[in-house]
């Protein structure tokens, strides 16, 4: 990960920083500040120096996962229909009789 992928635009949702003795917290809102890493931890702020950090992941959306998913599911509501649609009897004809 590039300093520059760590100061986009808007801050970050959420980052996972796990430190050198193996311990992960988690920062909230998360942004860089010259050598420092600023969030929330449970709600309260916190700086951790990047020294400090031997990983960082973050969550980044996936169009392409997004899109598989809303294909998947628009292929299940299609199905279902089909189905509901075939398993329904048809209707039977008006059958009158005259009574001369």
């Amino acid at each position: 990960m590039e300093r520059a992928d760590l100061s986009p635009p808007n801050a970050l949702t959420r980052m996972w920083v796990t430190r050198a003795d193996h311990t992960t917290v988690v920062l909230d809102s998360a942004r860089v500040s010259a050598d420092t890493l600023i969030g929330l931890v449970d709600g309260q702020p916190q700086r951790l120096p990047l020294s400090e950090a031997t990983a960082l992941r973050i969550r980044e959306p996936s169009p392409d996962r997004t899109a598989g998913l809303v294909f998947l599911g628009a292929v299940g509501v299609l199905t279902l229909a089909v189905y509901l649609v075939d398993k329904t009897p048809p209707p039977q004809p008006c059958r009158f009789e005259c009574w001369w």
